[in-house]
């Protein structure tokens, strides 16, 4: 019997049954995936420190965000994403859940986001020199098996540039208070105060700025032929070190002199241009001059974090 001389339902089941085999071949042959759905990926990250007053309790915190919300994957929990993870402090400290003792951990996952924590494992290890923070897939996949998205199981995306020398984030925190133009007969100054200290042992970076332009703290760690891979804004910046951060808890006063001895030195900061005077009723305050010159110029300080790193 030829298809002409089936009935019209008859003919219609036959069509039916040869579009179904042809899309089952369609779909035999087409290339496998390991998801489904649109894979999240990281919108924003945020670092921070802790301690909990001593050497051994220093936490460095990474939290990575996503543009949709995630959960582990069935099946798995915080210990299997993190032995899918590798950090790396400044491309020379390997990090994984099997370094000794235990150094990452993941604490938390929750709405668009997980947490990694970074915890002290050997004397400076967040104040080597240059101290970035890498946060890798272990198997470079940039895949994460352990999170996928709520919505229909897309695993997670960690590309080895979402999270690539970032700058650790001590705890230190100044603001300005006030600047003043300069004038014909004003030299113009900017107000600052520390209103929080270092965390852990590791370097922020000052920056002095005329007019939006960087005041060269004259030190270029590429040119002294450094093998560490350098933040950008290391280079004119002044590293305030944080060795003594357990000592100073409490004393931002102590990082306001240790400003004060960069600016004031002849061979920073262009010679003896500037100087900073630190408030006699308060400590943590201090003011920066341009000690000659400066007639329509505004001075403005900074310090740099993993945030303006990324939006400079």
């Amino acid at each position: 019997m030829t298809v002409s001389q089936l009935n019209q339902p008859q003919r219609r089941w036959v069509l039916i049954s040869a579009l179904i085999s042809m899309l089952a071949a369609v779909l035999l042959f087409l290339p496998a995936t390991s998801y489904a759905g649109v894979n999240p990926v990281v919108t924003n990250i945020t670092i921070a420190s802790s301690n909990s007053g001593t050497d051994n309790s220093q936490v460095v915190t990474a939290t990575i965000y996503f543009d949709e919300d995630v959960e582990l994957a069935l099946g798995k929990d915080l210990d299997d994403l993190a032995a899918e993870l590798k950090a790396e402090i400044n491309a020379a400290t390997n990090i994984t859940t099997s370094t000794s003792p235990k150094a990452l951990r993941v604490t938390d996952v929750a709405d668009d986001y997980f947490v990694v924590e970074i915890y002290y494992n050997s004397p400076g290890m967040f104040a080597i020199q240059g101290a970035n923070f890498s946060l890798y897939t272990l198997d470079a996949s940039e895949e994460l098996d352990s999170l996928v998205a709520v919505d229909d199981g897309a695993k997670a995306i960690l590309l080895d540039t979402d999270f690539d020398d970032l700058i650790i984030d001590t705890g230190i925190r100044v603001v300005t208070l006030s600047t003043t133009p300069g004038t014909s007969l004003v030299n113009p100054s900017v107000q600052g105060q520390f209103t929080a200290t270092p965390q852990v042992r590791g370097i922020s970076w000052f920056q002095l700025l005329n007019d939006g332009e960087l005041v060269s703290y004259g030190w270029d760690p590429v040119a002294e032929e450094y093998t560490y891979n350098w933040p950008v804004p290391a280079t004119g910046s002044f590293p305030l070190h944080s060795h003594t951060f357990l000592t100073y808890l409490d004393d931002p006063g102590q990082y306001v002199s240790a400003l004060k001895t960069a600016v004031d030195g002849s061979d920073y900061f262009g010679g003896a241009t500037y100087e900073l005077t630190i408030d006699p009723l308060d400590d943590t305050k201090f003011t920066i001059t341009k000690t000659s010159g400066g007639d329509g110029e505004t001075l403005t300080i900074r310090f740099f974090t993993y945030y303006n790193q990324l939006n400079p």
